[in-house]
């Protein structure tokens, strides 16, 4: 799913050239490492770019991959509909409701059906999203909603994620 730089409308042979020389090939590298405005900024005093270009270059780059993830989604519509979602049972218990607050899962940052698929992937817990890049977990999320046959039928955006990944971060301190 890897996508050359020079995809993205703006980034011609020089600025290229430029960027190889951080390690940026991709447009996947690009957002890898434009995850924070404080990244962003760092990026742009390296490279000599300005910060409002490689936040155009961001916004096309996302655009990219949107509409990859989308085609790949229409190419493989049978696989994501072959199985369907059985209907939640509402469960009656006894519990008091001291019980149910303890017993009660914490709030995610990362919402339905998104935090659900990643958990069938294998992640355990929100910690666990800091050691994946942002591109990797909507890889992840795509991987496994194919795979495991979620019916998911629109990914996230890879702002969404890299907003995830700030939240828990923020969130734990990490």
């Amino acid at each position: 799913m890897s996508i050359d730089i020079s995809e993205i409308k703006g980034i011609g042979d020089r600025k290229r050239e430029i960027l190889r020389k951080y390690n940026i090939l991709t447009v996947e590298d690009l957002l890898a490492v434009c995850d924070s405005k404080a990244h962003i900024e760092e990026l742009s005093t390296k490279t000599g770019i300005s910060i409002p270009t490689i936040q155009k270059w961001i916004n096309r780059a996302n655009l990219l991959l949107s509409n990859t993830t989308d085609k790949k989604l229409k190419e493989e519509p049978e696989q994501l509909m072959e199985k369907k979602e059985e209907p939640v049972k509402e469960i009656k218990t006894t519990a008091s409701k001291k019980d149910a607050k303890q017993s009660a899962q914490p709030k995610t940052i990362i919402r339905e059906p998104y935090w659900h698929i990643l958990q069938l992937a294998g992640i355990k817990n929100e910690k666990d999203i800091v050691k994946y890049t942002p591109i990797q977990i909507l890889q992840l999320i795509y991987d496994t909603n194919i795979k495991k046959a979620c019916g998911i039928k629109s990914m996230p955006t890879i702002n969404e994620i890299i907003y995830w990944v700030n939240m828990i971060k923020s969130k734990y301190n990490v």
